[in-house]
């Protein structure tokens, strides 16, 4: 309105809508006009409110002696009501801003569960030589939930400690674990709303040869389109317009979720040594399935699972539509849906180191590290694809974190470094698809310091990202949110007193 002008029979700017309340607004260079700033923006105002019953009883006892120890055995019950409920204001609810319109939220539910858990200490320190203890360790809960269902977790666990002579303590640890995730609120009950959106389209002329099979999708895209009975699809040729401009869909929540069903496998070991005082280093092999996983699926995931998976009758594929005149998506329904499954292995690394140097300088030193080492990521939307995660800038192959500690008296400092490795935008895509395929490796500095000038009253001061790193080139500002530090260097200050 305020942009929509006219000049006035006395020769004055004004706005054509004729609302005396309109301040017409210039927005050649900098606008300072209080009036037509006042005009134009607007205190937006959004009411969330969650309300939690809870009821629990728990009951924890030793029952007999074994040799390492108490056979100890917990059980409980828990009850949950949850009620969650979100009212944007008349102007955040119509889309008035720059935000598309955003929907009411209501819902509720209720669960019950019962657990058990045990711990056996089968073996004590002294009854064999090198075996130190060997525990055995397990957990089971049965859930009822109103909306999605009934569902059993459990846990079986075992400890083997080893002490060495001159060399320290070995520790075997190994889980098997099945667990289940309820949807919440808001993946379930969500209303739909008008969202515009673009895809990587897999009939598209410069995706058709993406995907782990070669030839798939423009044999797939070929047989969708004679099934709609369109003669002209060349997928030498074919442009597809939500490439390249956004199209209307919709978005929301799946009342008809289920639960996500996570399986995993982790076997590792742990050394103290005793020749180096302080330190102790693990490491574990971790391998996770997670079945019917609760995913907030973009088109372009979606219609790239099902070209992929080689099924376009699959669940998933009938949340996007082509017309039959001119096979250009014309509808289309993103957000939270139960996708295939998702598979993650690789090792987990980790030293804690804790030493002091008192002939050269005085105080205590600390080295935390940390390495995840990705083997296999994969994701499936429709159950018969597996996109190869491995190595996007949100997946990175290694990935690391370390961190220098030194405490004297009430001073601490800590230097941190983060790591992430060199990533690609695409494992699938053909050369040329990328001005630029691959994206360097990352470090972030941060120096932190403390000091409690009393058991009261305590400052610090953190300098993120020391070296000012921008994200590594090729990245865009949306896909490096959560990975990479957008910022720049920054300073908090914070200022703590305790009473």
């Amino acid at each position: 309105e305020a942009l929509d002008l006219e000049v006035s029979e006395s020769g004055e700017i004004v706005c054509s809508s004729g609302n005396s309340a309109c301040v017409p607004l210039n927005i050649l260079g900098y606008v300072t006009d209080p009036d037509a700033i006042g005009f134009v923006t607007l205190q937006a105002y959004e009411d969330a409110k969650l309300v939690q019953q809870v009821v629990t009883a728990n009951l924890a006892t030793d029952l007999i002696e074994l040799p390492g120890g108490n056979w100890q055995m917990a059980a409980g019950y828990a009850q949950r009501e949850e009620d969650s409920s979100y009212q944007p204001d008349h102007f955040l609810a119509n889309g008035l801003g720059r935000t598309a319109a955003l929907a009411a939220l209501s819902g509720t539910f209720d669960t019950q569960e019962f657990y058990v858990e045990t711990r056996l200490p089968l073996i004590r320190e002294d009854f064999l030589p090198v075996i130190s203890s060997f525990d055995l360790e397990g957990a089971f809960r049965t859930i009822d939930h109103s909306s999605a269902g009934t569902g059993d977790t459990w846990n079986l666990g075992v400890r083997m400690a080893f002490d060495v002579p001159r060399f320290g303590n070995i520790t075997l640890r190994g889980n098997l674990t099945e667990s289940v995730r309820a949807p919440a609120i808001a993946e379930a009950f969500l209303p739909l709303s008008q969202v515009f959106s673009s895809a990587a389209d897999p009939c598209d002329f410069r995706y058709i040869d993406e995907g782990e099979e070669e030839g798939q999708r423009a044999e797939l895209c070929a047989q969708e389109a004679a099934a709609l009975g369109f003669e002209g699809y060349d997928p030498a040729e074919f442009q597809s317009i939500i490439a390249n401009a956004t199209q209307q869909g919709f978005t929301g929540g799946n009342p008809d979720l289920r639960n996500e069903v996570a399986e995993s496998e982790s076997i590792g070991l742990v050394f103290e040594l005793d020749f180096i005082e302080g330190l102790t280093y693990s490491v574990d092999y971790l391998d996770i399935y997670l079945g019917n996983a609760i995913e907030n699926l973009s088109l372009t995931e979606i219609m790239k699972g099902c070209y992929d998976g080689g099924d376009l009758s699959a669940e998933a594929c009938g949340r996007f539509s082509r017309d039959p005149a001119t096979f250009q998506v014309i509808d289309f329904r993103t957000g939270v849906s139960n996708a295939g499954y998702r598979i993650l292995k690789g090792f987990q690394q980790e030293l804690r180191y804790d030493f002091d140097i008192p002939q050269v300088l005085p105080g205590q030193f600390s080295v935390r590290a940390n390495l995840w080492d990705l083997h296999e990521s994969r994701v499936s939307v429709t159950g018969d694809d597996a996109n190869n995660t491995k190595g996007f800038a949100s997946n990175a192959s290694l990935r690391g974190n370390v961190n220098l500690g030194w405490t004297l008296d009430r001073l601490t400092l800590n230097w941190k470094v983060q790591y992430i490795n060199r990533a690609v935008k695409s494992n699938t895509a053909p050369p040329g698809t990328f001005d630029v395929p691959e994206l360097s490796a990352h470090y972030n500095h941060t120096l932190f310091a403390s000091y409690a000038f009393t058991e009261q009253i305590e400052a610090s001061v953190a300098i993120r990202n020391i070296t000012d790193e921008k994200p590594p080139y090729g990245m865009n500002s949306l896909g490096a949110i959560g990975t990479y530090d957008l910022l720049g260097r920054y300073v908090n200050m914070t200022l703590n007193y305790r009473f």
